[in-house]
């Protein structure tokens, strides 16, 4: 059962991912990989809220194992990261690693306050 809550909310993870991406890149002509950047850094806030006080051992892995780990994306942020290398975009590529790095965990931390005065 396990695996299947987690196949499940990561399949909705990645659907609600891959709709903002598209949206994104439709509405916004810009080269900074903005729908990864927002979607990490809300999904690291979220993480950090749920994180808190997990409820019950299903709500975790639907929620936070399932739809965070299939909506938020490491291995995209990586490639992102590499294509400013190829471009020798440097700036970009250490802008978008240390503030990815840094907000995310940010947010993360700001998550479990929320949490915590809720």
């Amino acid at each position: 059962m396990a695996f299947m809550l987690v196949d499940l909310g990561a399949a909705i993870g990645a659907v609600i991912r891959f709709t903002i991406s598209n949206w994104v890149k439709r509405v916004a002509n810009i080269r900074f990989p903005i729908a990864t950047f927002g979607i990490n850094l809300v999904g690291s806030f979220l993480i950090g809220l749920l994180s808190f006080n997990p409820a019950t051992s299903i709500n975790h892995l639907l929620f936070s194992t399932g739809v965070l780990g299939g909506l938020t994306t490491f291995s995209t942020l990586m490639n992102e990261l590499v294509i400013f290398q190829r471009r020798g975009q440097w700036y970009s590529l250490l802008q978008y690693l240390i503030l990815s790095t840094v907000l995310g965990v940010g947010l993360a931390y700001l998550g479990v306050w929320v949490a915590g005065w809720l």
